[in-house]
Parts: C-alpha cells; sequence; structure tokens
C-alpha cells in the first residue's frame, strides 16, 4: 500500500512538469535528433549498422509524448497507470477488510465431507471412480508422498496405497472433524490503540495542510518570487498539479487551469495560464522551483463552514 501511494504521488508530482518540457522540446525534437545522429555510427562485423540508442528518433519522442501528454482524443499513459493504481490501492484495502471481517469466522469442512462421503457410498464402482477424481485431481497413476513418522523416511510415491502405513490422524478431527486445537480461545484484539494513533496521524496530516494552505492564502495574488516552507511547497505542487490535470491537455494561449483547496479556516484557489517570458520561482528549504512561460495567481475566499458559523453568530 505504501509503495503505490508513493508512485501516486510521484506521478502528481512530476508528470505536469514532465509534460512542460515535453511542450517546450517538441519544436526542437527533429533537427536535435539529426544533429545527434550525424556523427559515424558503430559497424559490426558483418558489416550491419548498430542499433539506434533510444531517442535519436523522433518516434522515440512521439511515444514519450503518449506517456505523458497523451493525444487528442486520448489520455496520458501516465494519467491511466495512476489511476489503476488508485484502482489497485482501494481493492487492496477492500480485501484486507474482507480478510479482517472474516478472521474471528471460523470454516468448518466436517458437513462438506459427510456429504462428499455419502456420494461415495451411493456411487456403483465406475461412478465412485469418477467422483474421486472430480473431488480430489488424482487419478490412477499418481500417488501421494508424505512422511509417516517425523523420524522416518517419507514414503515413496511409486508405493501403493494398500502397503503404504496409515496416516497418523488426530482423534478430534476424525470423530468429529474438528480441526481446532483444545483450549481456551484466545483473546479478541483490540485495536483501540491503533485507531487511536490512526486518527491523531489523520489530524496532525490535516493540522499540517490548514497551516500550509494558510502560508499560500498569505501570498494571494500574482505570484513571482516567493519563499514558503516544504510543506506549503508540496500543498503548491499539488494545486498545480490538479490544475493541470484537469485542463487535460497543453495550456493554449487562451486557456486557463483551475484547481481549489479547502480546509476548515481557508478556500484556496490557483488559476495557471500561459504567458511566454512569465516566470515564477518558489523557494523553500528542499530547494528552489522555477516555472517558466507561466503566470499563476492564487486567491482566498471565506470557506463554506465559516460563513454558516458567522451567519448563525
Amino acid at each position: 500500500m505504501d509503495y503505490l501511494q508513493r508512485f501516486v504521488d510521484e506521478i502528481s508530482r512530476h508528470l505536469p512538469q514532465m509534460a512542460d518540457q515535453l511542450v517546450a522540446l517538441e519544436p526542437h525534437v527533429v533537427p536535435l535528433c539529426d544533429r545527434a545522429a550525424s556523427g559515424r555510427r558503430l559497424v559490426a562485423l558483418d558489416g550491419s549498422q548498430a542499433q539506434r540508442a533510444p531517442g535519436l528518433d523522433p518516434d522515440d519522442w512521439r511515444s514519450l509524448h503518449a506517456w505523458f501528454l497523451g493525444s487528442p482524443g486520448r489520455r496520458a499513459d501516465a494519467d491511466n497507470v495512476r489511476r489503476l493504481a488508485t484502482d489497485a490501492l482501494r481493492a487492496l484495502l477492500t480485501n484486507l477488510r474482507r480478510i479482517a471481517a472474516g478472521a474471528d469466522r471460523h470454516q468448518s469442512r466436517y458437513g462438506d465431507l459427510v456429504r462428499l462421503a455419502a456420494w461415495f457410498d451411493e456411487s456403483p464402482d465406475d461412478r465412485a471412480h469418477e467422483l474421486w477424481a472430480a473431488a480430489f485431481g488424482l487419478y490412477g497413476g499418481r500417488h501421494l508422498s508424505f512422511a509417516a513418522e517425523t523420524e522416518g523416511d517419507p514414503v515413496p510415491s511409486t508405493r501403493s496405497w494398500w502397503d503404504a502405513p496409515a496416516a497418523e490422524v488426530p482423534v478430534g478431527l476424525r470423530m468429529r472433524g474438528d480441526r481446532q486445537a483444545g483450549g481456551r480461545a484466545a483473546a479478541r484484539a483490540d485495536y483501540t490503540a491503533a485507531k487511536q494513533a490512526r486518527l491523531a496521524e489523520r489530524a496532525e496530516q490535516e493540522a499540517r495542510l490548514r497551516a500550509a494552505a494558510a502560508e499560500l492564502a498569505a501570498h494571494a495574488g500574482p505570484l513571482s518570487d516567493l519563499r514558503v516552507s516544504d510543506e506549503a511547497r508540496s500543498a503548491f505542487l499539488d494545486l498545480y498539479a490538479a490544475a493541470l490535470t484537469r485542463a487535460g491537455r497543453p495550456l493554449g494561449p487562451t486557456d486557463t487551469a483551475r484547481a481549489e483547496l479547502r480546509t476548515s479556516v481557508t478556500s484556496l484557489s490557483l488559476d495557471v495560464r500561459r504567458e511566454p517570458g512569465a516566470a515564477v520561482r518558489l523557494r523553500s528549504p528542499a530547494g528552489t522551483l522555477v516555472l517558466r512561460d507561466l503566470a499563476i495567481e492564487l486567491s482566498t475566499a471565506e470557506p463554506a463552514e465559516a460563513q454558516v458559523r458567522r451567519a448563525e453568530a
């Protein structure tokens, strides 16, 4: 689960930047490939030329565009992979809940074995052989090999069952079909501490998100050069990625991509537009991020919860 979550986060964080770089390089791909492949190439002993390295053919860049940008009428492959990873994460959580819910229920096969024994008792010889093959998948030429004694040698698979020693079957299983060991039942697991720890972790994450949103809200307006914390930088990148993902394609001259972040104290909106020559510089302890040929503006609004509380007051 942690691997899938990191995978989805990495795609969301780096997909917009890779898409911007590919769009900027697109007009120069053909001359760059011609220049990179203009030199002498290696020749094998048979006279054939060596295979091109990836990236020296413009078709390689088309595949890269399809992965990060998509094409008209088709979503980016990276976006599809992120959706599949999210679906896999949800399916994994569903299976874990199902396993946890059924862990305390014991399923006995006693009734099934009794019913199967009755079918064997009522069947003629030829039908009994067919029933045996269908139930156990064991045919005339196949045998089982198991250790008759813990300190002895295993019975070879070529030895007939008529001559092989009988398997030691516990009395409880032979008489009552009970596979559980006797004794006192184990105490029911108490997950109170784990639940409280997860709730505290969730509350801490929400508090960090509120603080990051409030820090970004202090820089409301057109952005050019600002210094923020790492938490605010991550929140900004998430907003930026969500805006470009919602746009679904590279921004045109008149297009505007928007994303919103709502908390209990702040409602933050981020607008992204194409503006040749503009640059947005974001500084944080983790490094400096520069977004070129883009105009980005932050705006704030009072969240709905705060409006309701103010109206009630």
